[in-house]
């Protein structure tokens, strides 16, 4: 008798630790259901976010760029290239500032665009908005405006 309560008492013992782990593995299950459901969400939210963003760069009419801290193209939407005659081959995402305007300045010297963009640059690091009416070759007009960003880079 006392061989079955020893071991009728390690049962008990046994059968509490593995209600305390089911619960626990229940318990487990379901808050990662939840954090499923709230990331399912999140996506959505973010791939219709993304949709608006994508329309909204397709169908300004500005040209729009964006650089980071070391100068290279985070973002250039297909109105810029139109409006300076290039095409995707010639402004790829990574590219620096100075190869992306060598490029929309074709026929101009490296100094000349050295020029052109240190006195603007020199600006945009010191925190400051550069805004300018730029006469192109074939008599366009273009109001440039250029803004620090505030985690570095310009847009």
């Amino acid at each position: 008798a006392a061989v079955f309560e020893q071991w009728d008492k390690a049962a008990r013992v046994y059968l509490a630790i593995a209600g305390v782990l089911a619960i626990a593995i229940l318990v487990a299950i379901a808050l990662g259901a939840v954090r499923e459901k709230r990331l399912i969400g999140a996506k959505s939210d973010l791939e219709r976010l993304n949709l608006w963003f994508d329309t909204a760069l397709a169908t300004m009419s500005q040209g729009l760029t964006m650089y980071d801290r070391s100068d290279r193209l985070l973002l250039v939407n297909n109105r810029y290239c139109e409006m300076y005659g290039l095409t995707a081959d010639q402004v790829r995402l990574g590219d620096t500032i100075h190869n992306v305007f060598a490029q929309r300045s074709a026929g101009r010297s490296p100094q000349q665009i050295d020029e052109y963009l240190g006195a603007s640059l020199r600006e945009l690091y010191a925190g400051r908005p550069v805004d300018k009416l730029v006469e192109r070759r074939d008599g366009k007009f273009y109001a440039v405006s250029l803004r620090p960003v505030k985690s570095g880079g310009c847009g």
